[in-house]
């Protein structure tokens, strides 16, 4: 059983207000993403710490850092540290994001060891491949090369942010690979003249889309377009 917190109650709440009321409190799971999506918004580890305080010991706690190369700010949660203090806790990575992986769906899961043996014995047998796995220990050892491309992608990502305020967007501050832009009712507007531009974004019915960024004219062309939806 898991249980689903709306969106807002958890990013939005501080150390000092009460967490959801839909937090588990009988056996179950939870889960936390930091940064979240769609906003991606970086939760700092005593925001962490509180909101793994009022969750019962016995109810596993999966974190999921799939943005965490990605982040640059100054309190970034040490995933590996939580995960010793906590015995429900979990950390989640994924090799999609900054790997550049994300067809091969691989990944992999820091647990204590009875978490980790119900992942296995419930697990799809041979669900990542030799291809997967041979690309994703490679990666691994390309760590130099892995953090050159991520912080290409954060100044990126800062020049597109930087741009967009310029126009005068109220742009979520993002630590993402990916920023977010608020656009209401004009979306799938905004994402068809996009799509008609190449350039890529992801809406959300009712609340925006996440830009993704890939080339340097594609993300012109997105800054054009956004000047247009101002």
């Amino acid at each position: 059983m898991s249980t689903s917190c709306p969106y807002r109650s958890l990013t939005r709440h501080t150390t000092s207000t009460p967490l959801p009321p839909q937090l588990p409190t009988a056996p179950g799971w939870s889960s936390c993403a930091t940064p979240t999506a769609p906003r991606e918004r970086q939760h700092g580890e005593p925001k962490l710490d509180h909101f793994l305080g009022n969750i019962p010991a016995q109810v596993p706690v999966v974190i999921d850092g799939a943005y965490h190369e990605f982040v640059r700010a100054l309190q970034v949660p040490d995933g590996v540290a939580i995960y010793r203090r906590y015995p429900n806790v979990a950390i989640l990575r994924t090799f999609s994001k900054a790997h550049g992986l994300a067809g091969l769906r691989v990944g992999y899961l820091i647990a204590p060891d009875p978490l980790a043996h119900a992942v296995r014995t419930t697990s799809v047998p041979y669900a990542v491949n030799s291809l997967a796995q041979t690309a994703a220990i490679a990666s691994l050892h390309a760590a130099d090369e892995l953090i050159e491309r991520c912080d290409a992608v954060v100044r990126e990502r800062n020049l597109l942010a930087t741009a967009l305020r310029g126009q005068g967007w109220a742009l979520p501050h993002s630590e993402a690979n990916v920023p977010w832009l608020p656009l209401g009712t004009s979306i799938l507007d905004f994402a068809a003249a996009c799509t008609a531009a190449d350039a890529t974004v992801h809406p959300v019915t009712g609340e925006g889309v996440r830009v993704t960024m890939t080339t340097s004219e594609a993300n012109d062309a997105f800054l054009e377009i956004a000047g247009q939806f101002v």
